[in-house]
């Protein structure tokens, strides 16, 4: 399109150009994705003014639910927050992953862009699906100055209190925990199970298995999965109990899964695997546990990214090392012809890049001069 092409190019009198000539600013790409997308990615702030003044859709979405917003909230791109912001008419919405703006700022530690949303209007104390607010998952990922700034916050800090008793007085992690641990416990009693009750035993010992895997309670993962609750049963968005446990990064609770027959290929329906997961998020000791028992390290999810591609988009160069001593492939690419030193090169990650060069030019070396 010779507006995204304007856009990636930086070429701001062009793009004007186009929109004076009537061009559509809200078409979308094959993945759903329109220019102003494009533009909130390259932090280009002319562009942004310039397409929301032409009728240009903020809270238009692509196939995987990002929007503008979220999409320049991840990239920390203050500036082009400040003017998508006030177009906006749901700052709180969310992506197929149930992360909106906030959360995936959050996730990135992008300090600036968690302020800019806060001040817009955003709010704290929504969860994700696995229940985690944004404050959690800045705990998760250690980003200590945007946990600052969500805890600091007076109005913060009330509403995620309340979101948390609010899970903890529904059925909340400690619920699910309590209500897996008595149906144990009759288990191993040797209490009567009728036919009536053998369901209502699986579902609280599956929802159990799935939270505790997500949150590294490896205690409880251990003791459900000695009374044999399945390891390769998913949540309605195809997640395995592994794949959630190499998000929380807690390797222990990954080697228990692999132990009792978890699978490592088994992939999410959007085709997430634990070790995209792991690699992305940068967990190096999950990674040792998922490599070896990996057949696959260069597949791909629905977006031909692989775990190699998906660690580079993230900057996470010691993933990207252990991936590369693994058996990951530098050379593949995704659809759109993007090698992971490519994406690493588009993002700006320059040891990542580093380390994807060196490698390419060892396998050149092997390969123009093999007695080497």
């Amino acid at each position: 399109m010779a507006l995204e092409d304007a856009v990636c190019n930086g070429d701001n009198v062009r793009l004007q150009m186009l929109i004076t000539n009537g061009a559509d600013v809200n078409r979308a790409g094959d993945e759903g994705d329109t220019v102003l997308m494009h533009a909130s990615a390259r932090g280009d702030v002319e562009a942004v003014r310039a397409l929301i003044v032409a009728g240009a859709h903020v809270s238009q979405a692509a196939h995987n639910g990002d929007t503008a917003l979220m999409i320049a909230a991840k990239n920390n791109h203050t500036e082009v927050l400040n003017v998508l912001i006030p177009a906006c008419s749901d700052i709180d919405r969310t992506d197929c992953d149930s992360m909106n703006a906030l959360m995936r700022a959050a996730t990135k530690g992008a300090t600036s862009a968690v302020r800019a949303l806060l001040n817009g209007g955003a709010n704290p104390a929504l969860v994700n699906r696995d229940g985690a607010s944004a404050l959690q998952i800045a705990e998760h990922r250690g980003h200590e100055e945007t946990v600052k700034v969500l805890r600091e916050t007076p109005r913060i800090r009330a509403d995620v209190n309340a979101a948390s008793n609010a899970r903890e007085s529904d059925l909340g992690y400690e619920t699910l925990r309590e209500e897996a641990k008595l149906a144990l416990m009759l288990v191993a009693e040797c209490a009567d199970v009728d036919n009536s009750n053998v369901d209502a035993f699986d579902d609280a010992c599956t929802a159990a298995l799935m939270l505790s895997a997500a949150r590294g309670d490896a205690a409880m993962v251990k003791e459900l999965l000695f009374f044999g609750t399945n390891t390769d049963l998913v949540d309605d968005q195809g997640r395995s109990a592994l794949v959630r446990a190499a998000w929380s990064g807690n390797a222990e609770v990954v080697r228990l899964l692999l132990d009792r027959g978890a699978r490592v290929s088994q992939a999410a329906h959007n085709g997430d695997t634990a070790l995209m997961i792991a690699a992305e998020n940068n967990h190096i000791e999950v990674l040792n546990v998922l490599i070896p028992a990996c057949s696959d390290i260069d597949r791909t999810d629905c977006d031909s990214m692989n775990a190699l591609m998906r660690a580079a988009a993230e900057g996470a160069t010691s993933a990207v090392r252990i991936l590369l001593d693994g058996g990951a492939n530098p050379a593949l690419v995704n659809r759109d012809g993007e090698s992971a030193l490519q994406i690493a090169e588009d993002r700006g990650h320059e040891e990542t890049v580093k380390v994807l060069r060196e490698k390419l030019e060892a396998l050149k070396k092997i390969v123009y001069y093999p007695h080497y």
